[in-house]
């Protein structure tokens, strides 16, 4: 079988680009042929993908196309997009999508005339039912979010143009079956993890003042600044807690400007309280196993249940180092993290219920919570399976009559 993977960025870095590359790279072992179509990655970003190539070579085989720079560059020059993507799309048997918004912006330009399968990996904020969105607050959060180009009505007019969509997460595929696809069509599919990449070390104690880790991008989509928040007003009742704010800067130049200025905010608010040797900056490198060993928990404060990848790939690597998380209850988190038991669940947006769940694990003895959540990690899936169920997919998708696939 031949199968053409679409998505932009698609890097080993990204929560929906990572499984796109150990998915392609099983399915290759199991005997089908894998094209990656996608665009041009940022100097940053390429030297992180490189770095995690050289770790494992084996991906590096997979084969993979990055012609254009941004979807927007694609739009303005339509007629060679068109041409490009038609000789890209006609090798293949099939065409799987790994981003919502771009497949649904590929899928009006061009008329396929094989199935279209989507792995539905996170939500754009555009078009998500209220039960997504909690807050007036937290929908003010998304207004700079990129998905907001892409334009509510052409995600909305896309659901029916799969053959199928894969879900990663139970929650996204009530999402899906909530915006109105036949639940025949819906899959679910649970991602895995490839353990042998972390480099594990002793567990460290689960007493005594904690380090606290928070990974991503400097974002509202992130809540960092609520974070920071929290850690301050907590300061007195967990002397010795340290926070590490590990920042892998704008995922894109559209981005950027955001990230600048959620950054001037937190090392205004840092510096205004005067506690600086308490929080710690750094930088977010291929090499993740180096700052989830350093810690004690991991911290995930996610206000709104779009704009990243479900479940987040931060949160599975956690995990699987050993770490008790703290996440918000909301999309699929609680799916990963029962309260409790590898962690604990606030409410999102809530800085006095996260300020409590910071005090209460700096407090207590976190290794039965930590070995818990390693646990959870190892139940995953193995890729090997994943991959011989989407084949699954896949056939019932080529035996399928065809449906409609372009606007």
């Amino acid at each position: 079988m031949k199968v053409c993977f679409w998505g932009t960025r698609m890097d080993l870095l990204s929560g929906h680009a990572r499984p796109a590359f150990e998915l392609a790279d099983q399915l290759i072992r199991l005997g089908h042929q894998v094209r990656i179509v996608t665009t041009r990655l940022s100097s940053a970003e390429d030297a992180r993908h490189e770095a995690l190539l050289e770790r494992q070579p084996h991906l590096a085989a997979i084969q993979v196309e990055r012609r254009f720079r941004s979807l927007s560059e694609m739009v303005l020059r339509l007629p060679s997009t068109r041409r490009y993507l038609a000789d890209q799309f006609a090798w293949a048997d099939l065409i799987h999508g790994f981003s919502l918004p771009s497949l649904s912006l590929v899928s009006s330009l061009v008329a396929f005339r094989v199935p279209l399968l989507l792995s539905l990996s996170s939500l754009p904020p555009l078009g998500l039912s209220e039960s997504a969105r909690p807050s007036p607050t937290a929908r003010l959060l998304l207004a700079n979010h990129l998905g907001q180009l892409l334009g509510a009505a052409i995600v909305r007019r896309s659901w029916n143009r799969f053959d199928r969509i894969i879900c990663w997460t139970e929650y996204l595929m009530r999402e899906a079956i909530r915006q109105g696809v036949e639940p025949g069509r819906v899959h679910h599919l649970p991602i895995g993890l490839d353990l042998t990449r972390f480099v594990s070390t002793p567990p460290r104690s689960g007493i005594g003042p904690p380090t606290f880790l928070w990974l991503g991008w400097a974002s509202p989509l992130r809540g960092v600044e609520m974070l920071v928040r929290a850690f301050l007003r907590a300061q007195a009742r967990m002397p010795g807690a340290r926070l590490v704010l590990a920042d892998r800067g704008p995922n894109s130049g559209a981005t950027a400007r955001l990230h600048a200025s959620t950054m001037r905010r937190l090392q205004a608010g840092i510096r205004r309280a005067g506690i600086h040797a308490s929080i710690e900056w750094s930088g977010f490198d291929a090499n993740i196993s180096s700052l989830l060993n350093a810690c004690d928990v991991v911290v995930l404060p996610f206000p709104v249940a779009a704009g990243y990848s479900h479940p987040p790939l931060t949160l599975l690597e956690a995990m699987a180092h050993g770490k008790p998380v703290i996440a918000t209850r909301i999309g699929s988190l609680p799916e990963y993290v029962e309260h409790g038991k590898e962690g604990l669940l606030v409410e999102p947006a809530n800085e006095l219920e996260l300020e409590e769940a910071l005090i209460q694990l700096a407090t207590i003895d976190r290794a039965e919570m930590g070995r818990r959540a390693r646990g959870r990690a190892a139940r995953l899936p193995s890729w090997e399976t994943i991959a011989e169920r989407t084949v699954t997919v896949y056939e019932q998708a080529l035996a399928a009559p065809a449906g409609p696939r372009s606007s």
